[in-house]
């Protein structure tokens, strides 16, 4: 036993001592430039970019495991996750990471909010079904206009990586808002 306290001591000193020294991606500015570049090709790519540059709002790239993304809206500011090695992910995932990162940012100024779990249950669950169904609409919205200019894109495997296969097929056939809102239900309590 006091091996194992030994052992565990020592492995916090050590670890302390090989901390980097900071969290942001060795890559960041490449991620940001190649991510950015690929969202000036579509026309809500472009809208979200300016919206950033508009609002002052940054995206820091930081390590992460896999792609993830992380917003403080009241502090117009997001972090996009990014594993340290690149080639395990496509550009795609990391760009549509960016564009989400950048609406989560834009969402309060449309009375879209991050669900709270501190609200009364049903008052959770509806701002959590507003806020999904905001960020798939504009998931499958960027999807939709990379798929427009390229059939073969990589954004709509993507799509079916992420299993929003049928919410982007309802979307793309033209479902309004509210039937929408019934798919992302149906997917929310796995009612079918």
């Amino acid at each position: 036993m006091n091996d194992m306290n030994k052992q565990f001591e020592t492995m916090g000193a050590q670890l302390a001592a090989g901390a980097p020294t900071s969290y942001s991606h060795a890559q960041s500015d490449v991620i940001r430039d190649e991510c950015q570049s690929l969202l000036r090709q579509i026309p809500e790519g472009q809208r979200l970019l300016e919206f950033l540059k508009t609002d002052s709002c940054d995206i820091k790239i930081l390590n992460g495991k896999k792609v993830d993304w992380k917003s403080a809206p009241d502090a117009k500011i997001a972090y996009l996750f990014c594993p340290v090695p690149t080639k395990a992910i496509g550009l795609e995932e990391i760009t549509l990471g960016y564009a989400i990162a950048a609406r989560e940012l834009e969402q309060p100024k449309h009375g879209i909010y991050q669900p709270n779990p501190n609200h009364p249950p049903e008052m959770a669950f509806q701002t959590m079904v507003e806020y999904f169904l905001d960020i798939n609409i504009e998931m499958s919205k960027i999807v939709a206009e990379f798929a427009a200019r390229d059939p073969n894109t990589k954004f709509l495997d993507l799509i079916t990586k992420l299993g929003q296969n049928e919410f982007y097929s309802e979307y793309i056939s033209g479902k309004n808002k509210e039937e929408l809102r019934e798919i992302l239900k149906r997917t929310l309590i796995n009612n079918d």
